[in-house]
């Protein structure tokens, strides 16, 4: 994601791990990023010999910044008053009253846990940890810049042209998009019926590029992964900021409810432009949606059926271990369980109704489908790894959390072929 004044590459998998130390509030240990490595240390505070030989490499050994639970707190606030304008009155009464009572972060998480919204405030968390980390590792001594290989696929001559010019800091000329145009359809690209006149290049070659091995933009991800990149080149994260920003500047609260219809409404109406421009751009009548045949409910699906009642076992079993008090449950594996969880019950009906589409006959789910199977398989990943990393760390509840796992595994052939 990121690359240090001396050239070293912070990588997605070690720019999470920052964002988990940054939000350590024990003061047990102190976090260090190595310059040349990249890696992040971490030196207890009782180990002062190591601790103080760190201090005097200061150079070399950068400490990271803390994000208070105070501050975390302050987030949560936030979010809680939020959870009104999504009818949740209930429990924003609730988590209020505690607030102003003083309750811990903790107790208020735990308050929101049962409902769900949980996973909504892990996100939402992450964003503000993001964005700390940004704040200083692209600050002096480290200076880091965006990795370019992060954003583009380099077997993309398209991508190689617009890495270039961002590179360069120029816009690409005609003959450049000529060249980036004949060497991605000879490599059995898709790149629109025509290339654009030089006065339309520009606006054009924001939709231009989808080959064979297409990749999605990396910044797709920001849509479903837990942790989301929080960086503002991103078209997601980064929009997100820039709404709030502009609030602030203008003297208004970006939390209240005519900021957030006003930034909701001008979101949809630039999404509707855009899906309007792309039904154009393949031939397709945008006023004549409705004649795309409407997939069945999920009900209608009986591996929707499944997994629903897997992702249920998911949620039992993290009520009784919350009852219980066993620590598994605040760990970063429970928690990519309990979010990949819902995700992966979303993205199966949505592949369901790919599917269905392309057995009607309908183009309309063949592109999704593709991506969508990446989705699948990225959270089948990461759920398999966080059921064995809870197995192994887990004696009290290691029967449930292996019949999810031995249920998953079964459950795996069928959403993923």
């Amino acid at each position: 994601m990121y690359i240090l004044s001396n050239g070293v590459k912070i990588s997605e998998k070690a720019h999470q791990r920052l964002c988990q130390a940054v939000k350590d509030t024990s003061r047990k240990h102190v976090y260090f990023l190595e310059m040349e490595s990249g890696k992040l240390i971490r030196v207890s505070r009782a180990n002062h010999q190591k601790f103080a030989a760190m201090r005097r490499e200061s150079q070399r050994f950068i400490p990271l910044p803390r994000v208070s639970e105070a501050e975390r707190r302050k987030r949560f606030v936030v979010f809680v008053e939020e959870l009104g304008i999504i009818d949740v009155p209930e429990l924003q009464k609730r988590l209020s009253k505690e607030i102003k009572k003083g309750a811990s972060l903790e107790i208020l998480e735990q308050i929101l846990k049962p409902s769900g919204w949980i996973h909504g405030w892990v996100q939402d968390e992450q964003f503000l940890l993001a964005e700390r980390i940004e704040e200083w590792i692209t600050a002096p001594p480290l200076n880091a810049r965006d990795d370019p290989d992060y954003w583009y696929d380099d077997d993309c001559p398209i991508c190689q042209l617009m890495r270039k010019t961002e590179e360069e800091n120029c816009s690409p000329n005609i003959d450049e998009m000529k060249t980036a145009f004949k060497k991605a359809e000879e490599q059995g690209a898709w790149v629109g019926e025509k290339l654009p006149e030089e006065s339309e290049a520009e606006e054009e070659s924001k939709y231009i590029g989808r080959a064979k091995d297409f990749k999605m933009p990396k910044w797709m991800e920001c849509t479903w992964r837990r942790v989301p990149c929080g960086k503002d080149e991103c078209p997601i994260c980064g929009r997100i900021k820039r709404d709030h920003q502009r609030h602030i500047e203008k003297g208004e609260n970006p939390d209240d409810l005519k900021s957030v219809f006003e930034d909701v409404g001008r979101n949809f109406k630039e999404a509707l432009e855009m899906v309007k421009k792309d039904a154009e751009n393949k031939g397709f009548n945008i006023t004549n949606i409705e004649n795309i045949k409407e997939p069945p409910e999920p009900k209608e699906f009986p591996l929707y059926g499944e997994v629903e009642k897997w992702n249920k076992s998911v949620t039992v079993l993290g009520d009784m271990a919350q009852v219980l008090g066993e620590f598994w449950i605040h760990t970063e594996a429970a928690a990519d369980l309990f979010w990949y969880a819902n995700t992966l019950m979303a993205k199966t009906y949505r592949q369901l109704c790919n599917r269905w589409h392309i057995k009607n006959g309908d183009d309309y789910g063949k592109f999704d489908h593709r991506y969508t199977g990446y989705i699948l398989k990225e959270c089948l990943k990461i759920l398999k790894k966080s059921l064995r990393e809870l197995l192994e760390n887990n004696q009290s509840q290691k029967t449930e959390l292996n019949s999810l796992l031995s249920k998953l595994l079964k459950l795996e052939k069928q959403i993923i072929k």
